[in-house]
């Protein structure tokens, strides 16, 4: 009985105990869930105090947005249609710039695009509720803006993974609305001292289809955000903002169209570190390599003509390649040096040639010279002994011709042959001595001289000219005579022709023979490399002084523009 009684009472005390902790643990549960919404009732926005829980606010959001995109809500009219103009906000933020193209003259702009206006039918009771946020497929329910781009190319709107668009909605009916974008905008560039050049990109924003009088455009206080930009070419050095309102070149039927335009102005400033080291320390260095031809002796013509051709071709090569510069029909500050470079490369080259021609013109003329007199001497000769001949010719016909008789058929002081043979005739003593002298070749003193010279036909002309005289009659012959010119003016005549032939001989280069590069070449052509190392560096220094003076201080980009 005592064993029983234990049990029984050990069993009753066991029941009792699980039945006291049994209570603690749902009073427990009890506390914490009340403390819990305690919590939450404290901490949760006000926006969703009038909501229980997420079915009920789904289903009042979904009641608000059927009750303002019902039927009354029609995405075709703008805003405020009849009763006042849309005023839109603009705002930009910047996420990466560039390429800026020199050769389509155009930049790339990456950037999120914000626009902000109020649709008063968008409004709804804010009992609880900041916004909506709407996804981008609720966009194709609402008014949207024409905004575009007006200098715009080829932009483009981001769609990976799904299209880059949202907007909100605020209960005063303001409207957000943002979408990234890829802008492709023309951009005017005055490329006359690229590479050093600086160049202002607008870009201009308006509406495709609303005029002024029913849309306008303004900036943010803080129009545009900018996260660090960096391009190859190009740094950004500024920016600038505004909003106009202009009569543009767009007609309507009443005219042309006045549009409200907001525009953004970025300063890009060209960074020329590329082309310093690609172009124009490779072509000074080969400028400054053509030079050394100077030093070179003048005989070794192919050292010489291979380093001023290579060095043309060098400039040639580096300085007018296409890569890398503005395809523009005007002249660049690139362009101009490259021709100073080829020029002086050129320049060296043909001082060279002028050298090489001149040793060979002067070796030439010296050669044709001994031809010259070696062919006057020979002629000389001949001549000589052509003319002896022609003077032992003249004496002996001139002999025959006097010791011929024509009326007795034989020399004079003879008797005719039919006498001789009757031993009739006979000379005299003078006869027979006139006669042996003709026979030795001896002439008498009243003889005509035997002329030295043969007779050319000026001489003749004189003769004849004489001859007519003689022929005219006496009278006409004494008015020949007192028309003649009178002896002062062909003193004067004779003076100012002396005078010219003075001047032109002062004015004119000295003949050949008479220069110091005849008698002293080699001198003269050591004296003209000795001046091209002065004269070439001196001149390339100067026109470098006058070219980066010029594109680096005096001339303006702005006047570009």
């Amino acid at each position: 009985m005592n064993v029983q009684g234990v049990l029984l009472l050990v069993l009753g005390l066991w029941s009792h105990a699980s039945h006291q902790a049994i209570q603690p643990i749902s009073d427990l549960q009890h506390d914490s869930s009340a403390e819990e919404d305690y919590v939450q009732h404290r901490f949760k926005r006000k926006a969703f105090e009038p909501y229980k829980t997420g079915k009920e606010l789904a289903r009042e959001m979904t009641q608000t947005l059927d009750e303002l995109l019902g039927p009354r809500y029609d995405k075709r009219v703008r805003p405020g249609f009849g009763k006042k103009k849309l005023h839109i906000v603009l705002n930009m933020s910047i996420r990466s710039m560039g390429p800026v193209d020199e050769n389509t003259q155009s930049f790339f702009l990456d950037c999120y695009f914000r626009q902000t206006w109020k649709d008063d039918r968008l409004a709804f009771n804010n009992s609880g509720i900041s916004e909506l946020s709407l996804d981008w497929k609720i966009l194709k329910m609402i008014w949207k803006p024409d905004t575009f781009f007006i200098n715009g190319k080829k932009s483009k709107m981001h769609k990976m993974t799904v299209p880059n668009r949202f907007s909100r909605i605020s209960p005063d009916g303001s409207v957000s609305f943002s979408q990234r974008l890829t802008i492709h905008a023309t951009c005017k560039m005055g490329l006359k001292k690229f590479p050093f050049d600086s160049q202002i990109c607008p870009l201009y924003i308006g509406s495709y289809g609303y005029p002024a009088e029913e849309v306008t455009y303004s900036w943010k206080p803080q129009p545009i955000s900018l996260e660090e930009v960096s391009m190859a070419q190009f740094s950004l050095v500024g920016w600038d903002y505004g909003t106009s309102t202009n009569r543009t070149n767009r007609k309507i039927e009443s005219g042309f169209r006045t549009d409200s335009i907001a525009f953004l102005l970025f300063s890009f400033e060209r960074q020329s570190g590329y082309f310093i080291l690609q172009i124009y320390t490779p072509l000074l260095l080969i400028v400054f390599c053509s030079w050394v031809a100077f030093w070179i002796i003048k005989t070794d013509v192919p050292a010489r003509c291979g380093l001023g051709v290579t060095t043309v071709l060098s400039v040639t090569k580096i300085g007018f390649a296409p890569k890398g510069k503005p395809e523009v029909p005007y002249a660049t500050a690139l362009d101009v040096f490259v021709m100073v470079c080829f020029i002086c490369v050129f320049a060296s080259l043909i001082e060279f040639a002028v050298i090489n021609f001149i040793t060979l013109y002067i070796r030439r003329y010296k050669e044709a010279e001994e031809r010259a007199k070696e062919l006057k001497e020979k002629k000389s000769k001949e001549f000589g002994a052509l003319e002896k001949q022609l003077l032992e010719e003249y004496r002996k016909s001139r002999a025959r011709r006097r010791s011929y008789c024509p009326i007795c058929d034989g020399p004079f002081g003879q008797p005719p042959l039919a006498d001789k043979e009757n031993g009739q005739g006979g000379g005299s003593e003078e006869d027979k001595h006139s006669e042996h002298d003709d026979d030795n070749g001896t002439e008498k003193q009243d003889a005509v001289p035997i002329p030295t010279r043969v007779s050319t036909p000026s001489t003749n002309e004189d003769r004849r000219r004489r001859k007519k005289k003689k022929d005219l009659p006496p009278w006409l012959q004494r008015l020949q005579d007192r028309m003649k010119v009178p002896r002062i003016f062909v003193k004067l005549e004779h003076a100012a022709l002396l005078g010219v032939t003075r001047l032109i001989s002062f004015l004119t280069m000295k003949p050949i023979h008479q220069m110091m590069i005849y008698h002293s070449t080699e001198e003269a052509l050591e004296w003209i490399d000795a001046k091209s190392r002065i004269f070439f560096p001196t001149v390339f220094g100067f026109l470098m002084l006058v070219y980066w003076s010029t594109y680096l201080y005096i001339m303006d980009d702005k006047k570009f523009f």
